[in-house]
């Protein structure tokens, strides 16, 4: 197994149920690319701080990238379109 490039790696959090947790719903590592686990509880606040600062960065980027290309896009469609390319259709 490979890891995804440090500038990719986003974190996933768990599921709030168990069965959905035995599902790996949210995890979307593959066997060609591992992403590491959100940690649960009180040690968990600084990497989830730290990764949406991150996130804010990079969109905050990619909507400069579009406007100077003569596209608009907001961080909530930019939410919504990464989180449906992390879905996987059963």
């Amino acid at each position: 197994m490979n890891s995804v490039p440090a500038e990719l790696a986003f974190m996933w959090g768990a599921p709030q149920s168990a069965s959905q947790a035995a599902l790996r719903t949210r995890d979307p590592s593959t066997e060609r690319h591992v992403f590491r686990k959100l940690p649960n509880g009180v040690r968990s606040h600084r990497p989830r701080a730290e990764l949406g600062r991150n996130v804010n960065t990079l969109f905050g980027r990619v909507i400069e990238i579009l406007a100077e290309r003569g596209l608009k896009a907001s961080m909530l469609e930019l939410e919504r379109a990464c989180l449906m390319i992390g879905y996987r259709l059963r």
